[in-house]
């Protein structure tokens, strides 16, 4: 999966998950408004924010404890109340506005930052709030830091990637989303790309689809580079026919891989297209061939990101 088709489905994704909390019946709590009706009584009718301690206060029936409780928890309780007053009176309760709780977001998303969200909100809704997933995001390292010190993994791929919405839990007041950088999973697209750098790995990503993502190889007069190198630090070396490529040894157990990018353009011959690995520096030269000292160099100036 590429990163723009990644993140274009983790922002639909977000949007269009329903909460795994929809279902439940909403809890009271302090900073709730709600408003109270009783049937052919508008004396009665109130606008009350639940207080601190979970109490509100009506006309007739004094102070009642309406936190902790579900709308139709409290509707019983005050039907209880006013029939001490009323013959079957009938209550009516409406939520007019839901308290929020303080959630923070923080790492590789588009805004970090503390959001204030719904009562049960989950935890896509918390991504949706801080605008997504930036492409340095890492799907397989993210956690959330429970109010009460609670931490615990939260696999973000899992949930984004194969809507595996048990993963999408109700948060609480004071928890912490952390999204870290990708640190792992990353390869180098340098040379003559539309647009050289540092690409996130995700799934399997082929030679040729590496280079899309960098933008393509730059057409300069002739055509495109007909050879592109591949400085791998480690592993088995692959096993490639002397008319797709050569493997050169480099320092530190290094290997320079040279593919033969006609043979799979120009013909048509995928199988030949090889997958890329993490820490791979695919190096598109402009003219010519790139020999083993140079790209060695190239190795040597990049060593900062292999730590």
């Amino acid at each position: 999966m590429t990163t723009r088709v990644f993140l274009s489905f983790t922002i639909m994704l977000v949007l269009i998950a329903p909460p795994v909390s929809a279902q439940q019946p909403y809890v009271l709590g302090a900073e709730d408004i709600i408003e109270v009706g009783v049937y052919g009584q508008p004396d009665l009718t109130r606008v009350v924010t639940v207080l601190p301690d979970g109490s509100i206060a009506l006309p007739l029936v004094g102070t009642i404890g309406a936190g902790g409780l579900s709308v139709d928890d409290l509707t019983r309780e005050l039907v209880r109340a006013y029939s001490l007053y009323i013959r079957n009176p009938q209550v009516s309760i409406a939520v007019k506005e839901f308290r929020k709780i303080s959630v923070s977001v923080l790492g590789q998303v588009v805004r970090p930052g503390i959001y204030a969200l719904r009562p049960g909100a989950t935890v896509l809704e918390a991504l949706s709030a801080a605008g997504g997933l930036t492409e340095m995001a890492s799907v397989t390292e993210a956690r959330l830091v429970r109010a009460s010190g609670e931490n615990q993994p939260l696999p973000l791929e899992d949930l984004l990637v194969r809507q595996d919405m048990q993963y999408n839990v109700a948060l609480q007041p004071g928890d912490t989303l952390l999204v870290p950088e990708e640190l792992n999973s990353r390869f180098f697209v340098l040379g003559d790309v539309g647009r050289p750098g540092v690409y996130v790995l995700r799934g399997d990503v082929s030679v040729l689809q590496a280079l899309a993502m960098a933008g393509g190889p730059m057409q300069r007069g002739v055509a495109t580079p007909t050879t592109i190198h591949i400085v791998r630090r480690s592993g088995a070396p692959p096993q490639l026919p002397a008319a797709v490529g050569k493997v050169e040894k480099l320092p530190n157990n290094g290997m320079l891989i040279s593919l033969n990018l006609q043979a799979v353009i120009q013909r048509g011959d995928l199988s030949r297209d090889m997958l890329v690995q993490p820490g791979d520096i695919l190096v598109v030269p402009q003219t010519g061939l790139v020999n083993v000292s140079s790209v060695a160099s190239i190795l040597a100036g990049l060593a900062l990101f292999f730590r």
